[in-house]
């Protein structure tokens, strides 16, 4: 049986972190996009120092990586949007060349009504939209430390747990993430 793709578009203290997590537990085929810091992540990969433990991954053994000018061969089966929520980051023109007809999209970024603006824009693909409780830092480049909490909370935008974010949770327990898949996640996301 084939595994699940997932491109990690953002290589800092989320996507790094739970990119990485998915990767070593093997249960994903991840792909990162790195678009400042591609040269020093090819050469050293990406060390992650975690109350899960520390462990490097290294490209192109326990993942692929590739600069955000790169397009990919075969369409990911999720994109997971770990970019900080900026005026400056444009979501349509960075997503797009990545987005195959089942791709769905992962916004794994802070912030309340974040998800209007990306449905609207792909209306025909699913959502998910994520809380993560973490304390998690890019210390240096390629360098992720991890020092408290973890979880996450993901559901279907805009309220429901799809079978694609049920079986997104999944592969996030497999990796060892404490996960919730929750039929109301905009109300979860107000809460917090």
């Amino acid at each position: 049986m084939k595994k699940p793709s997932i491109l990690i578009l953002g290589t800092g203290a989320i996507g790094g972190l739970y990119g990485a997590m998915l990767a070593r537990s093997g249960a994903a085929d991840v792909t990162f996009v790195a678009r400042s810091d591609y040269a020093h992540l090819q050469q050293q990969g990406l060390r992650i120092n975690s109350v899960w433990g520390h462990f490097h991954i290294r490209f192109p053994q326990d993942a692929h990586l590739i600069q955000a000018s790169e397009t990919l061969a075969q369409k990911p089966d999720y994109i997971l949007v770990a970019l900080k929520v900026l005026p400056s980051v444009n979501l349509q023109t960075l997503l797009t060349p990545y987005l195959g007809p089942h791709t769905v999209i992962v916004l794994e970024q802070n912030g309340v009504a974040i998800e209007a603006p990306v449905a609207a824009a792909f209306p025909h693909h699913q959502l998910i939209s994520c809380l993560a409780f973490v304390c998690s830092v890019r210390s240096a480049p390629g360098v992720i430390d991890h020092t408290a909490h973890g979880f996450l909370h993901m559901g279907t935008y805009p309220q429901g747990v799809s079978e694609q974010a049920a079986a997104l949770a999944q592969l996030f327990k497999q990796a060892g993430v404490k996960t919730d898949a929750l039929p109301n996640i905009q109300a979860e996301k107000k809460k917090k």
